[in-house]
């Protein structure tokens, strides 16, 4: 591991070597007033004094923007300054692997961690866009994966103001494949073209490879200007379709045809994951792997600097290497033929109706199940009472006897015969119309309580419901109180017409 005097980076004491770039070394050292564990990127300067001057001046503004984008899925940046040959900013060290690192690993993920991941990135750069500053460098390499898929973009240090004032001019710097074609062009560029660049990485994770190709960075940029890439779910059949609309947005060659904003991106990839919540058999791990074999790094993913050459035509420089010991970038040729198949493989060529046909299988199950719990929740039992009140009963008069009568009295038309007769039918008719008006004098209540309750009419207990589930009560104006010994009180002030049967059900909350 490399070390370093504490004095050649200011204050901070180099610890150890974190890393290699095509920009620089990135060290981890110790910031000794604070003692606090920082990253510190180095950037060389191997420029002349007028480049040296208008390099320092742009970088210094443009870390300071950097410093001030505090946001949850963007690294924070402490401190930037230079020494001797270097410029250098100091970052919050992140312990996770990069997007670059799965896809080389093949590490399986699936398509809602996808769109969790690349949506996370689109939120940050939405909040960087609206604070004028465009990335310019979007690749797996500068987004970083924390604990719980929790995602930083690093590298805001090298951003480009919109204005483009103050930056060198004629100087674009990115990385070809994942580069927008009006930044390959040297045309002024604003927050569409990162949106560009992370369709790109998009892209990559969906099927294991990049969009655009070749064996150099000449063909690479020629595809970046004039190819369309197909579909993901083409090169990946198990990939659910929702996915083609955003990808085709995102990598539009106009910018005016992508999305507006990064947040309509975020938006969308937000959605596309909560479908995919309600349909597991389309959101099974993704292992993909591109048709290239070889790990050995290639040019087209390092950071280049694409220069302007004669008559508009674009020129590209690396980066200058970063030691003697360090091999230089190789190139390796990337034939297109068909992806190799995938185990397990099943086509899903009605993926949306089949997503949608799920959801609606599973509303119906709730509401049914819903429907019968209300149903079943809703029934009471019958009480055993008699089918005639014992009040109407009472009230009626006994019919008399006529048969036991007339069996046991010689039948006579004598006139004391007839007038019992008459007086017998007079004394039944008097009961029939009499009986009527005492009914009409009560009314009926029908009780339902839930789960139980003590009754109460006018302060009187009445009994427990259930069982208790009808009460004969005066016609008239009475106070039903419904008491459990767990749950509040409740009285409800009822006014009962004669005859009238009146329904009253009460759940306690």
């Amino acid at each position: 591991m490399a070390q370093m005097n504490p004095d050649t980076l200011g204050r901070y004491q180099i610890l150890g070597e974190l890393g290699r770039g095509a920009m620089g070394i990135v060290y981890e050292a110790l910031d000794p007033l604070i003692e606090r564990k920082v990253a510190i990127k180095t950037i060389r300067m191997d420029l002349s004094a007028a480049e040296r001057a208008a390099f320092e001046e742009r970088f210094l503004r443009e870390a300071k923007s950097a410093g001030q984008l505090i946001h949850p899925n963007i690294v924070t940046i402490f401190d930037a300054g230079e020494s001797d040959d270097l410029a250098y900013i100091a970052m919050e060290v992140l312990n996770g692997p990069s997007l670059r690192d799965l896809l080389d690993k093949h590490t399986p993920i699936t398509p809602s961690e996808i769109a969790n991941i690349i949506a996370q990135a689109a939120e940050a750069l939405a909040f960087a866009h609206s604070r004028g500053i465009v990335h310019r460098d979007i690749k797996p390499g500068n987004i970083i994966l924390l604990e719980n898929r929790h995602v930083k973009i690093a590298d805001f240090g090298i951003a480009q103001l919109p204005t483009g004032s103050h930056t060198l001019v004629g100087t674009v710097l990115g990385s070809p494949k994942y580069m927008s074609p009006e930044q390959l062009s040297g045309k002024e560029i604003d927050g569409r073209s990162d949106i560009f660049s992370l369709g790109v990485v998009l892209y990559e994770m969906l099927t294991g490879e990049a969009p655009f190709y070749g064996d150099n960075v000449s063909a690479i940029m020629y595809q970046v200007l004039h190819n369309d890439p197909p579909p993901p779910s083409k090169l990946n059949p198990r990939l659910p379709t929702l996915f083609n609309e955003i990808v085709a947005q995102a990598l539009n060659k106009n910018p005016d045809s992508r999305y507006a904003s990064a947040t309509e991106m975020a938006r969308e990839l937000r959605e596309a994951e909560a479908q995919l919540a309600i349909a597991p058999v389309l959101n099974s791990p993704l292992t993909a792997e591109p048709r290239n074999k070889n790990t050995t790094p290639q040019v087209t993913d390092a950071t280049l600097l694409v220069l302007p050459g004669p008559a508009g035509a674009a020129t590209v420089q690396a980066a200058p290497p970063l030691s003697q010991s360090e091999p230089e970038p190789v190139s390796q040729p990337m034939p297109r033929k068909s992806p190799a198949p995938l185990r397990h493989f099943h086509p899903w060529r009605w993926v949306s109706g089949f997503t949608l046909l799920i959801a609606a299988g599973v509303l119906v199950f709730f509401t049914a199940w819903w429907l019968s719990h209300r149903i079943v929740h809703s029934l009471q039992p019958v009480d055993s009472a008699p089918l005639i009140n014992n009040e109407e009963t009472a009230a009626k008069p006994a019919p008399l006897p006529k048969a036991h009568t007339q069996s046991a009295m010689p039948q006579d038309s004598s006139p004391a015969m007839a007038t019992e007769k008459q007086l017998s039918k007079k004394i039944e008719q008097t009961a029939v119309n009499n009986a009527p008006a005492a009914t009409a004098a009560t009314a009926t209540l029908n009780l339902t309580v839930l789960p139980w309750g003590e009754v109460y009419v006018d302060g009187e207990m009445k009994g427990v419901s259930p069982p208790l589930v009808s009460l004969e009560l005066p016609a008239g104006k009475h106070v039903i109180e419904f008491r459990n010994s767990t749950l509040p009180a409740h009285s409800i002030p009822v006014r009962l017409k004669p005859g009238e049967k009146r329904k009253i059900r009460y759940q306690f909350q």
